[in-house]
């Protein structure tokens, strides 16, 4: 078995080992990681077999580990372990800090290689076809203000994301909502709208319902997604009261030198990425 960069040739059996697991990233979203972050994207291989992939995109300074998978009938053989290891040497000579949402039952796995448990993600789902809401407040917020997002965004996580959210913003379905105190940034991945960054200052609660109650009047008629850091117990209230419902959690979890997160102004994540 040798480890080696993805190829696009790779994506579609990706994503169909990550349909049968129940994730909601699709091929065009895991393709268009591989094509920003080719040299962050790893698969083992058995001759030209495909066995396992994981992948890895960047910050200013942070790199997330994500889409790590292994195939069911080779499970258990250390084809993981070898992948990991191999990724990890790669995303820690890209940047100080390494990140992933680790599903529980992988924590003890990460905390080997350094992982340290930051708090609980929670994903919120609100269901397609929920009525449009009133949208009064909708005269307020402004769209497509980028500035926002990179100012309050970097307040939230801890550092600039300007190159990554720019990046995000050409996508036809992207919608940036700001408001004095807050932003939101949201597109279509597959057939679902995964909302993130979402931020505001803190106790801006009434903006940040502003935000969230504007993108469910705009796309309510899709599934959306969000992912939240349960520490922010308001940003979990304002969900629950606009029918989103939590379908899973995650750990959040980090190596190397440590970015301050202010999780009081983080109402989403930019994470469309399935846990690791």
């Amino acid at each position: 078995m040798r480890v080696r960069w993805l190829n696009e040739s790779d994506i579609s059996t990706v994503a169909r080992w990550g349909e049968a697991e129940g994730w909601l990233v699709d091929s065009g979203e895991l393709s268009r990681i591989r094509a920003r972050f080719f040299y962050l994207c790893f698969g083992a291989f058995e001759e030209n077999f495909l066995l396992g992939a994981i992948m890895g995109y960047a910050h200013e300074k942070t790199a997330w580990l994500c889409n790590f998978i292994v195939d069911k009938s080779r499970r258990g053989g250390g084809i993981g372990t070898k992948l990991f290891e191999h990724a990890l040497e790669a995303i820690a000579a890209e940047k100080p800090t390494q990140r992933l949402f680790a599903e529980p039952n992988m924590a003890a796995f990460y905390r080997k290689y350094g992982f340290e448990e930051e708090g609980a993600c929670g994903r919120f789902v609100l269901r397609g076809g929920a009525a449009a809401l009133s949208a009064e407040r909708l005269r307020k917020l402004e769209t497509k203000d980028a500035g926002a997002l990179l100012k309050y965004g970097a307040e939230a996580f801890g550092e600039e994301r300007s190159a990554f959210i720019n990046e995000d913003m050409i996508f036809s379905s992207s919608l940036m909502l700001a408001s004095p105190n807050g932003a939101l940034h949201s597109r279509m991945i597959g057939k679902s709208v995964f909302v993130g960054p979402f931020v505001a200052r803190e106790a801006a609660y009434n903006d940040a319902e502003a935000l969230l109650r504007a993108v469910v009047a705009i796309r309510g008629l899709k599934p959306i997604a969000i992912d939240l850091p349960m520490e922010n117990g308001e940003a979990a209230r304002i969900l629950k009261i606009y029918g989103f419902e939590q379908t899973s959690e995650t750990i959040r979890m980090s190596r190397g030198e440590k970015v301050r997160e202010r999780v009081a102004m983080i109402y989403g994540y930019a994470t469309a990425a399935s846990h690791g």
